[in-house]
């Protein structure tokens, strides 16, 4: 068994630190690095999982961005495959609903209106 990469468990810590946004610029640091640098998926699928879950959480978070880094991992050999296409298939679903709302500006939604249809 190999040691985990240090900068995945530096996000983790933060993560478990409940530092909820410093793990976000982390995870979203980390991905946009390896996306540069040509890096396989598997290196950083789960800041890619980090980074989406985040901005599917939050307030006008940016689901064209979730939706690019689920996107990536879905269509890899990483072990996070199953856990993306079930984000994936909710990233697709708060699209359409925001959409069907009229909330949608640049790839992201109000998450006031997402609540209002539930």
């Amino acid at each position: 068994m190999t040691s985990p990469k240090p900068w995945l468990t530096t996000g983790v810590l933060l993560r478990f630190a409940k530092q909820t946004v410093e793990c976000h610029f982390y995870h979203h640091s980390l991905a946009t690095i390896n996306v540069s640098l040509v890096r396989p998926i598997q290196e950083y699928a789960k800041s890619c999982l980090q980074v989406a879950e985040y901005q599917m959480k939050i307030p006008d978070g940016d689901l064209d961005l979730a939706k690019e880094y689920l996107e990536r991992v879905a269509t890899s050999n990483a072990e996070d495959v199953v856990r993306a296409n079930g984000l994936l298939k909710d990233v697709k679903d708060l699209q359409a609903r925001s959409q069907n709302a009229g909330t949608v500006s640049r790839g992201q939604v109000d998450v006031q209106t997402l609540k209002k249809t539930d």
